[in-house]
């Protein structure tokens, strides 16, 4: 899918007639969005057996993101873009909608895990136009366009224990920093992201214009939601910590029924460490005001100021 589309734009870049360059001038432009995020990872899913990506979609975990960026256009077939974002992901086997053994998500609702956790993202990103694309033209004011970057973001999952939610990383619930559990570190809450997405941009006036944008974000980190590998020994959390403080880790760690303890036991899975988590943003919303223009120094600002 992504080589398709990767020749389509390139496709569309080459048959287009270059009229437009007569027209295209670099432009500086600082823009608002807002839209929602939504989680994928180990937590939640679907009924049936988890799979990847939007085939394992919950509506409940989709929450609220906003995000502010400038962009740079070297001319009209290119964006240059750096975004901050900010949003929650939220994860809750309850999602699964499984109802009793044999189900597909039946492991995951039995599991009862959940999560939430705040993202801070600074990105950057190149926008592939599909057609010219000329901020301020009448005649060029239109371009589906094609998205792709890098950046970095922090986050901190977090658990409801007896009414407050609690940092889950520096608990350990899967035996990290526990001695019999040597290879098992800390993760980090800073991790890179990746994203790649589709976008529609159009010229509103002279100086405003509009964008609907998706973008899905691949991550290097697994542990956004705090799951990633197999359980830990309980026993190992009362022989580091104060027993109310095991007490906590151990519930974190293991919130099942405890009806079926095989399926829960030190050294059964609880997460998948093949597959990273990741995040999408859907219906992001954008709408950008043109600051600076070539050959011209001065900058403006919108009337209403």
């Amino acid at each position: 899918m992504l080589k398709c589309a990767a020749m389509f734009f390139v496709m569309c870049c080459l048959w287009l007639p270059a009229k437009a360059q007569k027209e295209a001038s670099k432009a500086l432009e600082a823009g608002i969005t807002l839209g929602a995020s939504v989680f994928f990872g180990d937590l939640g899913g679907t009924q049936q057996i988890g799979r990847g990506a939007f085939v394992d979609y919950d509506i409940g975990a989709t929450r609220p993101v906003m995000g502010a960026y400038l962009r740079y256009n070297p001319n009209n077939r290119v964006g240059l873009r750096a975004n901050l974002y900010y949003t929650q992901v939220y994860g809750d086997d309850n999602f699964s909608g499984a109802t009793q053994p044999g189900q597909g998500g039946w492991p995951r609702k039995y599991r009862n895990l959940h999560f939430r956790s705040s993202v801070a993202e600074l990105s950057a990103v190149v926008e592939i136009n599909a057609l010219p694309y000329v901020v301020g033209s009448t005649r060029y004011r239109f371009t589906p366009y094609a998205l792709l970057g890098a950046g970095v973001f922090r986050f901190d999952p977090k658990a409801k224990y007896e009414g407050e939610w609690v940092r889950l990383q520096p608990l350990g619930t899967e035996g990290q920093g526990l001695l019999h559990y040597p290879a098992k570190q800390p993760y980090k809450l800073i991790a890179a992201c990746f994203p790649l997405g589709v976008g529609i941009k159009l010229n509103m006036d002279k100086h405003w214009s509009f964008s609907l944008e998706f973008s899905h974000r691949y991550t290097s980190t697994d542990y956004l939601d705090d799951v990633s590998g197999f359980y830990a020994d309980p026993a190992y959390f009362y022989q580091a910590h104060s027993p109310e403080t095991a007490d906590m880790i151990r519930y974190l760690a293991d919130p099942s029924r405890g009806d079926n303890p095989a399926q829960t036991s030190p050294g059964q899975q609880r997460g998948d460490p093949s597959d990273f988590d990741s995040y999408a943003f859907a219906g992001l919303f954008s709408f950008t005001y043109v600051i600076k223009t070539r050959g011209n120094t001065q900058y403006y600002c919108p009337k209403f100021f």
